[in-house]
């Protein structure tokens, strides 16, 4: 009986903690470059159910959209030089 009383008190504390804790909002993430590594080591070890919380989904929205503004700005720069290449050899 003991035993379930005190897994149970264990659990309720674990979902306090995970209750109580800051949420980072996207913008938070794509600034702070270790505040984003930390939460994707969290997340990662989290598994599956990472998904569930609000922090985990706003990393990974975070990380996608710093991926693609990467790409955006890559695609942008070789269309630059693309053109500068081609004003260079008339």
């Amino acid at each position: 009986m003991n035993k379930i009383i005190l897994t149970a008190l264990l659990f309720c504390t674990g979902l306090v903690a995970v209750g109580c804790e800051k949420n980072y909002s996207v913008e938070e993430f794509k600034k702070d470059k270790k505040l984003m590594q930390e939460w994707g080591k969290k997340c990662d070890k989290m598994g599956p159910s990472a998904f569930a919380t609000k922090n985990c989904q706003n990393v990974m929205q975070a990380d996608m959209e710093l991926f693609q503004e990467h790409y955006r700005n890559l695609a942008k720069e070789l269309r630059e030089n693309s053109k500068k290449g081609n004003e260079t050899e008339k």
